[in-house]
């Protein structure tokens, strides 16, 4: 009867080192997973700056441009029309020539549009 028992108490033991052994491999698990929730949420916290930036840099275009400028502005970055398209647009809508905006009104917001693409 004694040696049932010890072969009772030496089945919990190897069952207890096993359990141990899953609780020590669980616990590396949730710290690797840590370690990569916060990675992530750091790498969001920069996007979610360069975001904010952004915006207040489109807001502040739309409310400092005037006219055609603005218009055009307007429809590439509030649209997302691209620029051979937003061009037509506000040529048809101004009564101003397609060619006339390329040479006098794109110019002047193309910086503002370079700026945007490289944040």
């Amino acid at each position: 009867m004694k040696g049932v028992e010890n072969m009772h108490v030496i089945e919990q033991y190897d069952n207890t080192k096993k359990s141990l052994e899953l609780i020590r491999l669980r616990k590396q698990a949730i710290q690797k997973e840590q370690d990569v929730l916060k990675e992530e949420m750091n790498h969001l916290e920069t996007l979610q700056s360069n975001m904010e930036k952004i915006i207040i840099e489109m807001e502040y275009n739309l409310k400092t441009l005037k006219g055609i400028e603005q218009k055009l502005y307007y429809e590439v970055v509030v649209n997302g029309l691209n620029i051979n398209k937003a061009v037509d647009k506000v040529s048809l809508y101004n009564d101003v020539s397609v060619s006339t905006i390329w040479k006098r009104y794109y110019p002047m917001i193309k910086e503002k549009l370079e700026q945007l693409k490289k944040q």
